[in-house]
């Protein structure tokens, strides 16, 4: 630190810019900053120099996460956005219509915010704590109302609309990026005077805090549910693990001396008691408890959701209306790659095929319940334990034996060796000893072409509870880009419960198939060649193409028998799946699909015709959800249940009016991958289209429109037959 507080700002500038205008000196506007931001691992993550190297770190390369404390958060958040507001009044002052003279300067005042809060948001959702969500809070304002202040510069908006207009030799990926500037600039109320853009302002910092308080209210919702179990004969049929984990977790929070079978239990909301108790235990009550827990999270008490979900959508319409639109619905469209009537019709014609067939899969099931001597109605609490009974029987697989197969290292080496193969790039997994993390599970990699590392990742596996928000998911942490001098960094989410030390570590292959799905987003960001830092990766990238990629890459987890050949081994022999275990699972794979494809309709119907309209009040959203879900499904909706109060991808995410993207890019990445069946076991068509797909796809990102990569790649258009063959729903 020392060396640091000895330079004068002038010195320290130089030292720390290597000569470039990228990294600035630590100063605002001639003033020197506060000596306690130096060694604030969020203003060196900003500023990508080498403070790291002057202060003698080995990971230079990488954030300091390990050394991050909630009081970092909001003087770093506080010294970037100064910075960034006196860059932005000389830019406005100086801006001209030329890419050097104003996208170049753009991008490096807008970084720098960028990359100091996502490292703030990234640690809410994986290492949440009190102290960092309150600092969190309070910095959120900050960043809202300098966002606000950036879309509406009306004097940028002026110079990008005449580099638009008289851009003749800018680049592909150039004039996207101009055109994309340009419309969020409009959708950012740049042409907004008086009362509107009073109004429009204090929609956007309304809206933002609603949606942390959505996020909060999830977190603490699903950590403060636990139920606790006294009578032995509500966890009939559940595994002894379970059981154990149940008594244990008792004894910890209410210090007793429970044990596995003679209880008390503490059973949780969390995956691994769900799925156990919903598919295993004989207690119609249980079932029914633990599933009206999960459908009613957010609704109702200390964390109700529903008011925050209602008044978003209520703050959405109004934003949407001032900006001239008819409803957020058509706001959301304006930035999307499909148009309304492309995806309504293309939901319908799924949506024809999949409900006889969801009709057909519930008739079989309650013929099966029958059987078993089941009398009563069939209700949602009763289908998975039902089901998987029906599947045991039906095709008679052994998912334990079937999950010795699935061993987390053989999968990651298969995912690698498949990442190689296609795209001709290799994975090396750091020391834990040489990077910082926010916690000791964290794995890092390294991605190298040619030798030449090109980008870093992290894993995050683990499940953290309190501490990590459900789900999985992948974070771009830093963007590839020429004139920063960056390379790409991100991180793959997801919330695996962890055993014990003496145990292997085995994944159901659903969760083989979301790490694959969650590395498919990872490679469109980590592998790009764009230059342009705007376009790099998953930047500027149309939100309904975002999950062609990942998607693509989930469906060689268990559809490429190359793949599945290397991933596909026994943990302690290594020997190969035997064929009767991986026939019985390749027939079990698609048995009552059709079921959970229609709720994928049901909720992308959901979100789109939520955000069509305004609602009376916050009970109108439950009406209309009840009243949407009996149209889609067999059976009727759970009494005092709310898919609103946790539907995060929509009021907590970036998904707002687009979750049928999923859909959307599901045929993109089917047809695809389609390709590379018709290629069969030819290595060197195999080869080509990777690396084809590698050019096109990954490398390009968003410097170009998904339909012309799509064409690129595919050489047509894309069709919707080839999703619905691998889904099993045409032969």
């Amino acid at each position: 630190m020392k060396v640091l507080l000895l330079l004068s700002a002038g010195t320290a500038g130089k030292l720390l810019r290597g000569g470039e205008t990228s990294c600035p000196p630590w100063t605002i506007d001639g003033t020197p900053a506060p000596t306690s931001l130096i060694g604030n691992p969020l203003i060196e993550e900003a500023y990508p120099c080498p403070v790291s190297a002057l202060l003698g770190n080995s990971d230079a390369r990488l954030p300091r996460w390990a050394d991050v404390q909630p009081e970092h958060i909001v003087p770093a958040v506080d010294f970037v956005v100064k910075r960034a507001d006196v860059e932005l009044k000389v830019l406005e002052a100086t801006a001209a219509p030329e890419w050097g003279k104003l996208v170049v300067p753009f991008e490096r005042l807008t970084e720098p915010v960028g990359r100091a809060w996502v490292m703030a948001k990234h640690l809410e959702s994986v290492a949440n704590t009190p102290a960092l969500r309150k600092a969190i809070d309070e910095a959120n304002p900050v960043i809202t109302q300098f966002n606000q202040r950036l879309s509406q510069s009306e004097g940028l908006y002026r110079a990008f609309k005449q580099l638009r207009t008289g851009g003749a030799n800018l680049t592909t990926a150039q004039k996207r990026i101009v055109d994309s500037q340009v419309q969020q600039f409009e959708l950012g109320g740049v042409g907004l005077t008086g009362q509107k853009k009073t109004t429009f302002n204090d929609i956007g910092n309304e809206m933002s805090d609603l949606r942390t308080k959505f996020n909060s209210n999830m977190l603490d919702a699903a950590n403060h549910w636990r139920l606790v179990v006294k009578n032995r004969s509500m966890i009939v049929g559940l595994p002894v693990v379970v059981a154990k984990r149940a008594a244990e977790r008792y004894n910890r929070v209410r210090g007793g001396n429970a044990t596995w079978n003679a209880g008390p239990w503490m059973i949780t909301s969390g995956h691994g008691d769900f799925a156990a108790v919903m598919t295993k235990a004989r207690s119609r009550k249980l079932r029914k408890v633990m599933l009206q827990a999960l459908l009613s999270r957010g609704l109702g008490g200390k964390y109700d959701n529903l008011p925050v979900s209602w008044r978003i959508n209520e703050l959405r319409q109004q934003d949407a209306q001032i900006l001239g639109f008819g409803n957020y619905t058509a706001e959301s469209f304006a930035t999307k790659m499909a148009k309304p009537a492309q995806v309504d019709r293309l939901l319908g014609q799924i949506k024809d095929v999949v409900k006889p067939r969801s009709d057909a899969e519930h008739a079989e099931l309650t013929a099966y319940a029958r059987q078993l001597g089941f009398n009563d109605t069939l209700q949602r609490w009763d289908v998975n334990v039902f089901a998987s009974r029906l599947m045991a029987q039906k095709y008679a697989v052994d998912h334990r034996a079937l999950r010795q197969y699935f061993a987390l290292d053989n999968v990651l080496t298969g995912l690698f060796n498949l990442t190689e193969r296609l795209f001709d790039v290799q994975v090396v997994e750091l020391s834990n000893s040489s990077v910082s993390t926010w916690d000791s599970g964290i794995r890092t990699f390294a991605i190298s072409r040619n030798g030449t590392v090109t980008s870093h990742f992290y894993l995050d596996l683990w499940s953290r509870n309190g501490q990590k928000t459900a789900g999985a998911w992948f974070r771009p942490l830093r963007s590839h880009s020429t004139s920063m001098k960056t390379q790409p960094l991100g991180c793959i989410v997801m919330n695996k419960r962890r055993p014990p030390p003496q145990y292997p570590v085995l994944m159901a292959n659903q969760e083989v198939e979301t790490l694959f799905h969650e590395f498919g987003h990872a490679l469109q960001h980590l592998l790009t060649t764009e230059p342009e830092g705007m376009a790099a990766g998953c930047n500027n990238v149309e939100w309904d193409a975002i999950e062609f990629p990942s998607q693509f890459l989930e469906y060689f987890a268990l559809n490429d028998p190359w793949t599945k050949g290397q991933i596909l081994r026994h943990f302690r022999t290594g020997e190969a799946i035997p064929a009767n275990l991986t026939a019985q699972w390749e027939q079990a794979r698609h048995a009552r699909h059709a079921s959970g494809l229609l709720y994928q309709l049901y909720l992308g119907n959901l979100d789109l015709q939520l955000h069509a309209r305004s609602w009376e009040k916050p009970e109108s959203l439950l009406q209309f959800e009840d009243h949407l879900y009996e149209s889609f499904n067999s059976m009727p909706p759970m009494n005092g249940t709310c898919k609103v109060c946790s539907f995060a991808h929509i009021f907590q995410g970036g998904y707002a009016a687009g979750y049928y993207s999923y859909k959307w890019a599901q045929v993109l990445s089917a047809d695809a991958f389609a390709a590379f069946k018709e290629a069969g076991n030819n290595k060197g068509a195999v080869v080509e289209l990777g690396r084809k797909y590698r050019d096109t796809v990954l490398a390009q990102g968003g410097g170009a429109h998904p339909l012309d990569l799509f064409v690129q790649f595919r050489g047509r258009e894309p069709e919707s037959e080839p999703m619905l063959k691998i889904e099993g729903l045409v032969a």
